[in-house]
């Protein structure tokens, strides 16, 4: 009838209160045929296809993580990629249920699929943590072939890699920086793909996506709606800590306390319900129609809008705009050239050894001073860089390598508590240019201040020269801030247990 009047289908909108809801909608205008763009299903965070990605970045981010190596191997992405190597789903599935008690399962991958590990993760598995963000994700994408086999996904592929640039345009490069962040709910601006204009769709979506747009005619959908749903528990932040209560409104009644707490958030899921209606309600440039039904003990949203008073009237008349008009289509090209990176292949990028060195360091960072038993201090830091990272690392063998490394002479001493004393933990220090150095460990006494750089793993000659230039940069800077105290530089060696001291 609105097409009948002149109406073309993008100047109508449909809104609803919940993404279900938006759903629903748009199953039932698929069923009449009727053209739409749904505007919560622009969110590249909820396309199957971007979380198979984030998994495989989860996974090259941290190899211990099992359930995100089998999801990407399970998804889509990985499953054509296999296809051309003979392998099928089946066998994928049989090799994880035969595999499941192995601690590691992409190990397991590796001795039995010798020749799809070497083609497909190889590459990008020694080279995370050490090329670019953006980089190391598109040639993950050339390597996996997705702008090839998924040219239906092309904008969801195109709107991930303009969000990982505008991530790093943001001043961070980190890959777990950027996972942590894609599970944020917060700037959805970043992961939104832009809509089309010029598509002749109608528009669905929620009364939140909404905000701040307008359309010569607005549906409201109403159906199913209520602002008496209940209460499905409130928080209460109290001075002893923060209280979860599950409470209705035949238990608020008993107790006085409830039941102010009750009131106070019925009223704000009003308020709330309120706020939306009013978004949703001005929303209309021309015309707006509200779709509710009316129950026998349900008032809303009648109890707010007077239709008694205000009876349907006859349609106005528009004049015929004219067809929209599609702009010109411009295919996109991908190369899938990739990036000749130099990889020493006798260096061995040992990406677990790079795990496990970054887990010590984080131990060390958790540990200021060792006053009392250092077996029980190290202890909970460990607990608590494994709370905090979710990493798998066998505590144990872990704490029992720091403490003798902690108990050596020319360790130990710099993590005492002693008076006077200032402890200075991943503190980042700029020189004259503005570049920055992060340093493990400053110790800064009244008349030296020391300077400690933790390493794992091997002390080759060339390592060694370059940890040596590293210390004696740090120590240059430490002068020019603490000019009359002497300064001390140690290269601290966990797995070998020893130290190479430096002063200037």
């Amino acid at each position: 009838e609105l097409r009948e009047r002149g109406y073309n289908l993008p100047d109508i909108a449909i809104l609803a209160f919940k993404n279900y809801d938006v759903v629903r909608i748009t199953s039932w205008l698929n069923e009449g045929g009727v053209p739409f763009i749904s505007h919560s299903s622009l969110d590249i965070r909820q396309r199957k296809l971007t979380g198979e990605i984030i998994s495989f970045l989860n996974f090259i981010d941290s190899p211990v993580d099992d359930l995100s190596f089998i999801r990407f191997i399970l998804g889509d992405i990985f499953q054509k990629r296999c296809s051309h190597h003979g392998l099928t789903a089946k066998q994928i599935h049989n090799f994880i249920f035969r595999n499941r008690d192995e601690p590691h399962i992409y190990r397991a991958f590796q001795r039995e699929f010798p020749g799809i590990w070497d083609s497909l993760f190889k590459k990008l598995f020694r080279l995370a943590g050490h090329l670019p963000l953006y980089d190391l994700v598109t040639e993950a994408f050339r390597t996996f072939n997705l702008f090839g086999d998924f040219i239906e996904e092309e904008a969801t592929l195109s709107r991930t890699l303009e969000a990982i640039k505008e991530f790093e345009e943001r001043g961070s490069n980190s890959l777990k920086d950027f996972i942590a962040y894609s599970r944020e709910s917060g700037d959805d601006t970043l992961w939104n793909m832009d809509v089309p204009k010029g598509i002749d769709a109608v528009n669905v979506m929620t009364i939140h996506k909404a905000k701040g747009l307008g359309f010569p005619v607005v549906i409201v959908l109403l159906y199913g709606d209520t602002v008496n749903r209940g209460i499905p528990y409130i928080i209460g932040d109290e001075p002893e800590g923060v209280t979860l209560l599950r409470i209705n409104g035949e238990m608020a009644k008993k107790n006085a306390l409830l039941e102010e707490l009750y009131r106070e958030a019925v009223i704000r899921n009003e308020v709330n319900s309120l706020n939306s209606l009013y978004v949703g309600f001005t929303r209309a440039v021309s015309e707006m129609y509200v779709l509710a039904v009316r129950k026998e003990r349900e008032r809303y949203p009648f109890e707010l809008l007077p239709f008694d008073d205000f009876p349907s009237s006859e349609r106005p008349e528009r004049a015929y705009s004219g067809a929209v008009e599609s702009p010109p289509e411009t295919e996109l090209y991908h190369h899938d050239r990739g990036v000749e990176i130099s990889v020493n292949p006798d260096a061995g990028i040992n990406i677990l050894e790079k795990k496990r060195g970054e887990f010590y360091h984080a131990v060390l960072y958790n540990i200021e001073f060792i006053d009392g038993e250092a077996y029980g201090i190290l202890r909970d830091a460990v607990e608590r860089v494994v709370t905090q990272t979710g990493t798998g690392h066998p505590t144990e063998g872990i704490m029992k390598e720091l403490h003798s490394f902690l108990g050596m002479a020319g360790i130990r001493e710099y993590f005492l508590n002693k008076e006077g004393r200032e402890v200075l933990r991943e503190r980042e220090f700029a020189d004259g240019r503005g570049n920055l150095y992060r340093m493990d460990r400053v110790v800064i006494d009244e008349e030296r201040v020391t300077v400690m750089d933790f390493k794992t793993g091997r002390d080759t000659a060339t390592e060694g020269d370059k940890y040596k230039r590293q210390i004696s940069r740090y120590m240059e800077l430490l002068k020019e801030i603490y000019t009359h105290r002497d300064i001390e530089g140690i290269v601290a060696y966990i797995d070998l247990k020893k130290t190479e001291r430096y002063s200037l």
